[in-house]
């Protein structure tokens, strides 16, 4: 697996939780920053991309998003 290293958007916070699931970064300096700190910490970066790796097998499989999508439509009907 790969650490995922996110870029902020508005409501990001919804999907991600920084520092569990990937890391947030504003702009390339930040993430540069980031990039330094998981290359010499690679316990933290591994125990971080089994975290997210587990969430996305949980929230964003084809299945999850089929029932979103459902709710959306059932709202709009």
């Amino acid at each position: 697996g790969s650490c995922v290293l996110h870029r902020w958007f508005p409501g990001i916070e919804k999907f991600f939780t920084h520092l569990e699931h990937g890391f947030v970064y504003k702009d390339k300096y930040e993430l540069l920053e980031w990039i330094q700190f998981l290359n010499a910490n690679p316990e933290i970066r591994n125990e971080i991309a089994r975290k997210s790796h587990r969430l996305a097998k949980e929230k964003f499989t084809m299945d999850c998003w089929v029932a979103q999508y459902l709710q959306i439509i059932k709202g709009i009907i």
